[in-house]
């Protein structure tokens, strides 16, 4: 306790989890976890569920471009390489509103897209959290 007293900082006055002052009262910010590697989404996706994200995962570019088309999130991290992905890099791309959050294996080929940020795997889950609520913030403030 001494320590977060120094800093100033009470932590359990401090907001958690992934809700902000933005979202609709009671409910969490929808996020699209995007992967066909189930070694990236299934973490990522289950780290977000613990900091009060509503989650949905998709594996392929087909599912992707069913759950936006069904319920768009506010957030899509995606990292998908499979053969619609170029398909769904075209909408995204059309889709300006949507944050998008590329989770790319090859940090030095150019997105086909301009993304919100870019994160290279293997990434930490604390560095996805913290980029994603950055990118939330930016969607509320615009």
């Amino acid at each position: 306790m001494a320590i977060l007293e120094r800093r100033g900082v009470d932590r359990r006055v401090e907001p958690r989890g992934g809700r902000r002052t933005s979202d609709r009262p009671g409910r969490a910010p929808r996020v699209l976890v995007a992967d066909n590697y189930d070694g990236t989404r299934r973490p990522a996706a289950e780290y977000l569920s613990r900091y009060g994200f509503d989650v949905v995962e998709a594996t392929t570019a087909a599912q992707t471009i069913a759950v936006l088309a069904e319920r768009p999130p506010r957030v899509l991290l995606t990292g998908l390489e499979d053969d619609e992905a170029d398909r769904l890099y075209r909408q995204v791309a059309q889709a300006p509103t949507l944050p998008v959050i590329l989770l790319n294996a090859d940090a030095r080929t150019p997105p086909p897209f301009a993304p919100a940020a870019i994160l290279a795997k293997p990434f930490h889950l604390p560095a996805m959290l913290r980029t994603l609520r950055d990118v939330l913030a930016l969607q509320a403030i615009g």
